[in-house]
């Protein structure tokens, strides 16, 4: 299931472009232009393209260049506007595939300004590939930038590709140009959940489970204690992202000996698990298994559309669990 909020499915430059649409005098540009306003290099004789770079030379471009793009995601997260407006030359401007231009330094400088004032509290994250050079005084740049927003779980991951150029001492961006945003999983999507839990007084089972990072913050541990006047389970689990399908996967193992798998997807606030178990007897449980976040200390739990081999299991109501507050 996908969230269908158009905020929600934006990426952080589409809301940029956004925002500069509604700031008056400044505008959008067609694609075809382009070419026209990429800051360009200054002409050099044909011999001179001809010789490359000593390898310390381009080594320590190579730094500087990485640097800026650094720069870059340093003063997004530091939310300022006019430090990452900076880091573009005069002319330079924001590409995103499909959806028009944004131009100049100042435009995005007030774009921005308007995206960090959003009360979803943009985050970025870049995974940048290796630094190339068209000249000495050129160099490009692709990888992914994962935005998320806060309050809301599912990452938008989209390509980019930089275009950068140096201006005296100082490599700027001349264009950044993303390609179409991808919703995706991520285990940080769960983040929140890390801590202790406990059902509310009064809820019809009783509900104990500890959210904990294993080391690498690859995945999640679980313990769990499930207590009713029907039956009564613990054991563990392990929640993580399926390199195969990159799926969002949560692998459990009843201390009676059971075990069975579950792939969650998140649909707004809540996330539906399909699982599928084996018990100790042998018996098949499937179940689809809903939780419904409330706020960062609240959520319930309900285990529906239960069968038990071939025979149906009434659903079971919801259970609201609250998070245990240390003293």
């Amino acid at each position: 299931m996908r969230h269908s909020n158009p905020m929600r499915r934006s990426s952080l430059f589409k809301f940029v472009l956004t925002a500069i649409a509604l700031a008056p005098c400044v505008g959008m540009m067609p694609q075809r232009a382009l070419a026209q306003n990429v800051a360009k290099p200054a002409a050099t004789k044909p011999q001179d393209t001809q010789k490359a770079a000593p390898a310390a030379t381009q080594a320590t471009d190579r730094e500087a260049v990485s640097a800026t793009i650094k720069a870059l995601l340093a003063a997004f997260q530091a939310r300022d506007a006019k430090a990452v407006a900076a880091l573009w030359t005069e002319t330079g401007e924001f590409v995103r595939d499909g959806e028009g231009s944004v131009q100049g330094r100042a435009a995005l400088e007030k774009g921005f300004a308007v995206v960090f004032a959003e009360k979803t509290k943009p985050q970025a994250s870049i995974e940048q590939g290796p630094v190339r050079f068209l000249s000495k005084d050129v160099a490009v740049n692709e990888g992914t930038v994962t935005i998320r927003h806060a309050g809301e779980g599912t990452a938008l991951t989209s390509t980019y590709s930089l275009l950068l150029v140096r201006e005296g001492q100082t490599w700027r961006i001349a264009q950044f140009r993303e390609g179409i945003a991808e919703e995706t999983t991520s285990l940080q999507d769960l983040a929140w959940l890390i801590g202790d839990w406990k059902s509310a007084a009064g809820e019809d089972a009783e509900v104990v489970t500890k959210y904990s990072w294993d080391e690498n913050k690859k995945f999640i541990q679980v313990r769990f204690t499930i207590k009713s006047k029907d039956f009564s389970r613990s054991g563990f689990q392990v929640m993580g992202v399926d390199p195969a399908t990159k799926q969002l996967r949560v692998w459990t193992f009843e201390a009676e000996g059971g075990i069975g798998q579950a792939v969650w997807e998140r649909d707004g606030e809540h996330w539906t698990a399909t699982s599928t178990g084996t018990l100790v007897d042998g018996r098949t449980l499937t179940a689809v298994n809903v939780l419904r976040r409330i706020n960062d200390d609240t959520f319930t739990w309900q285990s529906t559309q239960r069968r038990l081999d071939d025979d149906g299991l009434p659903d079971l109501p919801p259970t609201k669990v609250t998070r245990v507050k240390t003293k």
